[in-house]
């Protein structure tokens, strides 16, 4: 379930109106799942509305990779992002300039859609504020992407993801490109997972 973007009324009266349709889907939903099961579901956004609609559906709320990468996000909540992982830092790097590169004019069409929006995420994937390495905007800002992306290392990767582990998060929602390469990528950071969990 998306968050309440949009492009008219206020923010609350867009998660006013989320919310009565959240009611009539939960609704439907639990006649489907006596015959079916149904895929976990999420309420998207940073904003204390989103955090609130997420309790009131005993759902996760779904938020996205902050640039700071510290992660005094609520328990339980899901996070989204996009990874390009190599087996160096500099090959991760070099792949997602390759894959993603920085059209010129980057810089104006984020400034142009941060000016549009008063969602927080949005705001802070479409900034140029400084982020902790491996945290990279370009994918989101060029519009290649809805997510900021994390490239690092295998051993890198598998540290972010059990960095998150530890604190708590109940989902991790990742953007990948859908080559067969990139989930071989991947495969070998999660891998590490459970060894760099185990370290403080």
């Amino acid at each position: 379930m998306a968050g309440a973007e949009a492009r008219t009324g206020s923010h609350a009266d867009r998660y006013r109106a989320l919310r009565e349709f959240s009611r009539t889907l939960e609704a439907r939903l639990e006649r489907l799942t006596a015959e079916a099961p149904v895929a976990r579901r999420f309420v998207a956004g940073h904003s204390t509305d989103a955090g609130a609609l997420a309790t009131e559906l005993a759902v996760a709320n779904l938020r996205m990779l902050p640039g700071t990468l510290s992660f005094d996000v609520p328990a339980g909540c899901g996070l989204n992002f996009g990874v390009v992982t190599r087996a160096t830092t500099a090959e991760a790097w070099a792949a997602a300039r390759e894959k993603y590169p920085r059209p010129a004019n980057t810089a104006r069409v984020a400034s142009r859609l941060a000016a549009s929006t008063d969602s927080r995420w949005k705001a802070e994937v479409l900034s140029e504020a400084a982020a902790a390495p491996g945290y990279w905007r370009v994918p989101a800002q060029a519009m290649n992407a809805d997510s900021p992306f994390y490239v690092g290392s295998y051993e890198e990767v598998a540290g972010l993801l059990a960095d998150l582990r530890r604190a708590d998060v109940s989902a991790v929602l990742l953007d990948l490109l859908p080559a067969a390469a990139e989930y071989a990528h991947l495969s070998r950071a999660v891998e590490l997972v459970p060894e760099a969990a185990s370290q403080p």
